[in-house]
């Protein structure tokens, strides 16, 4: 943002903690949180993630979909932490994205919540 990479991992830090997402601690479990304002629905190969003030939906990979299916719950992980490499409309490689998400110092300083999978059907 405007104000630099510090303003805008704050305001991350706090928008998540306001949604029940502590910053830097054990995961939460959705399913024991039943007010928890965190939701993943998983439709027509699509995943979308619903948090308070913020919507993602990305079509997600068959073996993504298996292992979310098979598992009935996903880990996901709200980095606060900016990542330059990640301009909305510019394709990463999954190499670049998994070197970011596997960076220990990502890890610690994000929110971590495991999240049923819910769908329509």
């Amino acid at each position: 943002g405007s104000d630099g990479p510090a303003a805008g991992e704050a305001a991350m830090r706090v928008a998540l903690e306001r949604a029940g997402l502590p910053v830097g601690s054990a995961p939460v479990y959705a399913s024991e949180h039943p007010g928890l304002p965190v939701k993943l629905l998983v439709q027509a190969g699509q995943a979308v993630l619903t948090l308070p003030h913020f919507t993602a939906q990305y079509p997600a990979p068959p073996e993504w979909l298996a292992a979310a299916g098979a598992r009935s719950e996903v880990h996901a992980m709200f980095a606060t932490r900016p990542w330059p490499q990640g301009t909305p409309g510019r394709l990463v490689s999954e190499e670049l994205l998994r070197s970011f998400a596997a960076d220990p110092e990502v890890i610690t300083t994000a929110a971590h919540c495991v999240l049923p999978v819910r769908s329509l059907g």
